[in-house]
């Protein structure tokens, strides 16, 4: 059956878009409030699996579901699994990324203290520690045997859904709008680091989410980008357990003593990593089809 031709217009495509995710929305905070006492435990990590797939995975999946009609997985870039070299250059770019992060997060940090109005950057704290206790709460007394499902539940399947909406869909339409992959990318990571309401750390947010636009953007696989996505957020639960069991200082002053030399050249090693990693899949796609 021939696709409607209303459906083919970027500007329809990004409507369509706004009216699922405001009806995942809207299922998600329907959820939030009938599981408001499932607090604790198991419990309010399934609750915040469930709203994180109404949230951002079933309005991916509902647009893709509607707009291409040769299926969800091919819509999203999800039917082919990834070059295995392709994903150990992703897996590499979050460690080689993380002095660059913690520096723009430092700098961040200290210029919202030192410059904004004191109100503003008390609002922004307790919005900052609300959102950290919010996940060490779901943490507990950081027991290991909980590791794995923390992992699940607030690494990899956020890291799916959140990908499947705004590398996958949000991402693809911005740029078929503007036909500006950069801006699209960009303006992506803006929303994508709103939306995680850490308003102190929104910059390295937005930083790792440019990341995830480029590996995107550079290789058309959308595993390679989850699995940047899912090895960041692993990484971070697994430092947060660990921080329990062996407590130091904020984790804030992880900036302190990162120099901008060596963040400028984490940058630049990230973005190597990053053009390797376009390289890799690109060659070894061209070699799958010269083999058929």
């Amino acid at each position: 059956m021939k696709r409607p031709f209303y459906l083919s217009r970027a500007e329809n495509m990004l409507f369509l878009l706004l009216v699922t995710f405001a009806v995942g929305v809207g299922m998600s905070m329907l959820w939030n409030f009938l599981t408001e006492e499932a607090e604790g435990g198991i419990l309010s990590h399934i609750k915040t699996m469930t709203s994180t797939v109404l949230t951002f995975g079933v309005p991916a999946i509902v647009f893709w579901h509607i707009k291409c009609k040769e299926g969800i997985c091919r819509g999203l870039h999800i039917k082919n699994a990834p070059r295995w070299r392709a994903a150990v250059y992703s897996t590499v770019a979050v460690f080689v990324a993380m002095p660059a992060k913690g520096y723009v997060h430092k700098f961040v940090w200290d210029f919202t203290l030192r410059y904004q109005p004191d109100d503003l950057s008390t609002s922004l704290t307790t919005a900052a520690n609300a959102h950290i206790e919010m996940i060490r709460a779901m943490i507990g007394d950081g027991d290991w045997a909980m590791l794995p499902v923390s992992i699940i539940t607030l690494g990899i399947i956020p890291a799916l859904c959140e990908e499947m909406f705004f590398r996958g869909t949000l991402q693809r339409v911005l740029t078929r709008l503007w036909h500006r992959p950069i801006l699209s990318i960009v303006i992506t990571s803006v929303i994508f680091a709103l939306l995680h309401a850490d308003y102190l750390n929104w910059a390295g947010i937005f930083m790792c989410s440019i990341i995830m636009g480029l590996l995107y953007f550079y290789t058309s696989s959308l595993w390679i980008s989850i699995i940047f996505h899912a090895v960041w957020n692993t990484w971070n639960i697994t430092m947060m357990y660990l921080e329990i069991h062996y407590p130091t200082e904020d984790m804030i002053s992880e900036g302190q003593t990162i120099s901008p030399i060596m963040a400028a050249l984490s940058i630049f090693i990230t973005w190597s990593v990053i053009k390797t990693c376009r390289s890799v899949q690109y060659m070894e796609r061209n070699l799958h089809i010269h083999l058929k």
